[in-house]
């Protein structure tokens, strides 16, 4: 132990520590030990930040996608065809939300149907078993024609 005096009557006492093979063991574990917790809380951490993304590129993509495939299939799976402005589709809930739809006379170009929206409720658990149930179903100003 090394004291000395320092001026303003502070004293400082070093002491000097001697390591043998065992304290360097136990040095390098806990060094090792506290870049391992780092490499986790790292991993931890691109992992929470990868599933945002796929979550927020989901939201994103998926409206513009039911559009899509509304108005390339309508003809396909109805046997009429239809327009929209846009849609608007949630896949974590099961709501689905169609804006300006008009359904047109099979293979005419009159208008068999039109409302300013659609929106729709799915049973998400039911989709799972190939059982579509929609829960609820709101149609705002619809106008049928004959």
């Amino acid at each position: 132990m090394i004291c000395c005096q320092l001026p303003g009557k502070i004293y400082l006492k070093v002491q000097l520590i001697r390591f043998n093979a065992t304290h360097l063991f136990l040095l390098r574990i806990l060094l090792h030990n506290t870049q391992t917790m780092s490499i986790i809380k790292k991993s931890f951490l691109i992992l929470i930040i990868s599933i945002m993304t796929i979550v927020i590129l989901i939201l994103a993509f998926c409206s513009p996608i039911t559009k899509f495939l509304i108005q390339k299939y309508d003809e396909k799976y109805l046997g009429r065809k239809f327009t929209l402005d846009w849609a608007y589709t949630n896949p974590f809930t099961g709501y689905v939300r169609l804006n300006n739809i008009k359904v047109f006379e099979k293979n005419s170009d009159s208008v068999f149907f039109s409302a300013r929206y659609l929106s729709l409720n799915f049973s998400l658990t039911k989709l799972f078993s190939k059982t579509y149930e929609i829960s609820e179903m709101n149609i705002d100003h619809p106008v049928g024609y004959i």
